[in-house]
């Protein structure tokens, strides 16, 4: 996100979500791959890649609050790391839902504005 605007933070943001998303529904490879990616997680090859694309994701999500933060969209009183341990958990619950659904790109059109929504009342002040 690139903007001081709150509500235009957050509508970039659900813009980013909805290409994600949309991409998932529009191939059933690509949300095969990421169902198996999710659900795998006994493997300890795999927790170790899914922490180290967790890792790599990180900064994009510290430099996002921030800007979040400078446009007032995000609250101030909790640390980044918190908001992004929250953002995370989030995230990997509704993208797990989206993904076991088998949702066509209609329904993630419908639903991704909905998860954002979630997510902007946990992290706005």
């Amino acid at each position: 996100p690139t903007t001081r605007d709150p509500d235009a933070f957050w509508s970039q943001l659900e813009d980013y979500y909805l290409r994600i998303m949309g991409a998932f529904a529009a191939s059933p490879r690509i949300a095969a791959l990421t169902r198996e990616w999710l659900t795998a997680s006994t493997s300890p090859a795999l927790q170790q890649a899914q922490k180290e694309m967790e890792a790599a994701l990180v900064p994009w999500f510290e430099q996002a609050i921030a800007v979040g933060q400078r446009a007032r969209a995000v609250r101030k009183d909790v640390p980044a790391t918190l908001l992004i341990a929250v953002v995370f958990a989030m995230g990997q619950a509704t993208d797990t839902w989206l993904i076991t659904e088998h949702l066509d790109p209609r329904a993630v059109s419908k639903w991704v504005p909905v998860f954002v929504g979630m997510i902007r009342r946990a992290l706005s002040s």
